[in-house]
């Protein structure tokens, strides 16, 4: 979603830490007696790693294990997405925003023994940027990536010390800071690349607070404690993260002791995990739109009063009690609360039946009218309880203001290959879950109308909001960054191109014996020197 940690604050650092408020965990565990040293972690995941190497791969799995194992040049906070130093100690920016000169940290070495220096960020770098690399990440195993995202207007780098380089840009990107900390910009050994090539994703070195032992495909990961860490060293010896693809296995497996904290919460697991006294419940806001994309440019849709009626006629309250426990809150804004820029004071819709029924009138649908909703099988990381459930409560409230809604019931691959071709035009289930903590990452993908084939499934193209994205890249000013992505937010409040249904919270459940666990609100594992286990 910055300058030196614990000395001088540059610009930069101001750019997130202003944007990236964090939320600690709900339940914290007591550490009177202090951390005890060694110990085995086990966290539970729902299936294996795509793979290892963070330029080519974007599922959460993989992302739960690259947390542990690679640094990025920057890093976030403890429970938030605050922008701190990570491989670089300190920063500037210049050349008007297109310049970066890192200072790096010395002393450092990857995993396999390769020296952490500004000619491995160098080679770094330019295997993401530069396809005349042997190396070049595209020509590596992978599978989705976020290296366009990241890297796709910087032009190369300059060493200008051992431990001092500069990236340049053809353009100033006001999230690079954000994005460098992203568990998929790990900054990955020289050696692994040349020694591995494309086999490097099933060895990944880093110069994280924990190293790869092994992976046991369809059964766990296994990475050990770093003891040379830059960070400090881990109170744990090692962490294994076991893949527990069904649900009850996973949530009995925390019960009986087989794992240690775990990754998939569902809301009916809620009370059993309360009312455990050998478990606590970790929730906290997360990263996260959950909503209901409507086909602005399609039918009864066209109409801006159709759009804010269909937000009025969903008792979203009375969803995220019902549904979601309680841990959920409705969204009053297309960015979640602890994303950079988000404005509390931009009032939500609420729930009022009346309103809705007299603006379906004044659009001349005073009869309502019949439409198709398409809808993943699946729960997904925005959605816990799963889209047919959602969908259900939802239909059952657009009843009520005449409008017949058709489930059209999908798996994941084929939802999402249908939402983003550019000539859907019916409602969907959607949402998003962050990377970073920037509002671009957040709702650029969501809104903008250059995005139909990424997130935009409603075919929302507002001019003066496109602008104003491009404009908010352009600079590095916490400020003036702030004040764009405010009034973006307003405008497409207003224009409803969606059902604006509820941040959902980040949720992980533990075993009281694990102390200095806070999640992240990136959903990822990050941090983790800090863990111990209680004997």
């Amino acid at each position: 979603m910055k300058a030196n940690w614990q000395r001088v604050l540059t610009l930069a650092v101001a750019v997130l830490v202003l944007g990236a408020a964090g939320c600690g965990s709900q339940t914290t565990a007591p550490q009177s007696k202090g951390p005890v040293e060694g110990g085995t972690l086990s966290i539970e995941v729902s299936a294996d790693p795509v793979g290892l190497d963070p330029a080519n791969t974007l599922d959460n799995d993989s992302g739960y294990v690259l947390g542990t194992l690679y640094d990025g040049l920057t890093a976030y906070g403890v429970g938030n997405t605050t922008v701190k130093p990570g491989l670089a100690k300190s920063w500037q920016i210049t050349n008007g925003g297109k310049t970066y000169i890192f200072d790096l940290r010395q002393g450092v070495k990857f995993s396999d023994g390769a020296p952490f220096n500004a000619q491995a960020v160098a080679f770094w770098v330019d295997h993401l940027i530069n396809p005349k690399n042997p190396d070049y990440y595209a020509n590596l195993k992978g599978a989705e990536t976020f290296v366009p995202f990241t890297w796709g207007n910087v032009t190369g780098t300059q060493i200008l010390g051992p431990y001092k380089i500069a990236i340049n840009m053809s353009q100033p990107n006001g999230e690079f800071l954000a994005d460098l900390a992203m568990v998929w910009n790990g900054v990955t050994s020289p050696k692994m690349l040349k020694t591995y090539g494309t086999d490097a994703w099933q060895h990944p070195a880093g110069t994280g607070p924990f190293e790869f032992v092994r992976w046991v495909k369809g059964q766990y990961v296994e990475v050990k404690a770093n003891p040379d860490y830059w960070g400090g060293k881990p109170h744990l010896s090692e962490i294994l993260f076991k893949i527990i693809p069904d649900q009850s296995a996973q949530l009995l497996s925390l019960k009986t002791g087989a794992i240690n904290i775990l990754t998939d919460v569902a809301p009916s697991e809620i009370p059993t995990i309360k009312g455990d006294k050998s478990l606590r419940l970790l929730a906290e806001p997360g990263l996260d739109d959950n909503y209901v994309s409507l086909p602005v440019q399609t039918g009864p849709f066209k109409s801006l009063l159709v759009r804010q009626a269909v937000n009025y006629a969903v008792d979203k309250q009375a969803i995220d009690q019902s549904l979601y426990g309680g841990y959920a809150q409705v969204m009053n804004s297309p960015l979640p609360t602890v994303a950079f820029g988000y404005d509390p004071n931009i009032p939500a819709y609420s729930y009022n039946l009346q309103k809705a029924k007299q603006l379906m009138q004044q659009a001349g649908y005073g009869k309502g009218f019949t439409f198709t909703i398409d809808v993943y099988n699946n729960a997904r990381g925005y959605n816990p309880i799963g889209g047919p459930e959602l969908a259900v409560a939802i239909q059952n409230d657009l009843a009520k203001i005449g409008i017949t809604l058709k489930l059209n019931v999908l798996d994941p691959a084929t939802w999402l290959a249908e939402a983003r071709s550019t000539s859907f035009n019916k409602m969907s289930l959607a949402g998003w879950t962050g990377d970073n903590g920037d509002p671009d990452d957040m709702i650029s993908p969501l809104f903008n109308g250059n995005a139909f084939t990424t997130g935009n499934f409603s075919h929302y193209n507002n001019a003066t909001v496109n602008q104003d994205f491009a404009k908010a890249l352009l600079t590095s000013n916490p400020t003036q960054r702030a004040a764009i992505y405010d009034q973006v937010q307003k405008t497409i409040m207003k224009d409803a191109p969606a059902i604006f249904l509820n941040y959902t919270n980040l949720m992980r459940a533990e075993s009281t014996s694990v102390h200095g666990f806070v999640p992240n609100p990136t959903f990822f594992y990050v941090n983790m020197n800090q863990v111990w286990l209680s004997k």
